[in-house]
C-alpha cells in the first residue's frame, strides 16, 4: 500500500527496511547507469564519482539487508 504521493506506507520495521532497501538498490543502479553514460561522454572524473557513489550506496544496501535478517526485502509488499 502506498501513502501520500506514492510514498510507501510505513507501519512496521519490515515496511521501513523494505522501503529503504528499494530506494538504495535503485540508487545503486542509477549511479552505475550514470557512470556508463559519462564513459560514453569521455568524462573520467564523473565516471569515478558515480562509481564511488554506487559503491557507497551498495554498502548501505548491504547493511540494510543484514539488519533485516530473515525479512524478504525484495518481495515485501509495498
Amino acid at each position: 500500500m502506498t501513502g501520500t504521493f506514492g510514498a510507501p506506507e510505513i507501519s512496521s520495521l519490515a515496511d521501513l527496511l523494505a522501503a529503504a532497501y528499494q530506494i538504495v538498490a535503485v540508487a545503486v543502479e542509477r549511479y552505475r547507469m550514470l557512470a556508463a553514460q559519462m564513459e560514453t561522454h569521455n568524462n573520467p572524473e564523473l565516471v569515478a564519482m558515480f562509481h564511488d557513489l554506487a559503491r557507497a550506496e551498495a554498502i548501505h544496501r548491504d547493511q540494510i539487508r543484514r539488519l533485516a535478517g530473515d525479512i524478504d526485502l525484495v518481495s515485501h509488499p509495498r
